[in-house]
């Protein structure tokens, strides 16, 4: 599989918390990687359930990664 490097900035997907920030437990390319097996209707749940998940979610590289994929289960 290919390796790509996301642009989308860490500080983009922190979070904040009693105004400290917490950067995100899962690294971005793990959860670009789950989110990409997960079904249409789930992803598009998950667009609305936090706004750094929406960014991953609406990035180029994630639609073509999770198109490609998708096309592939339908071929098995």
């Amino acid at each position: 599989m290919k390796s790509r490097r996301l642009n989308v900035s860490e500080d983009s997907l922190t979070t904040s918390m009693n105004g400290r920030e917490n950067s995100l437990l899962i690294p971005m390319d793990l959860l670009v990687e789950i989110f990409s097996w997960l079904p249409a209707k789930t992803i598009a749940r998950f667009r609305c359930l936090a706004k750094p998940w929406a960014s991953i979610l609406q990035l180029p590289y994630f639609m073509e990664l999770f198109q490609t994929k998708s096309y592939a289960r339908r071929q098995l």
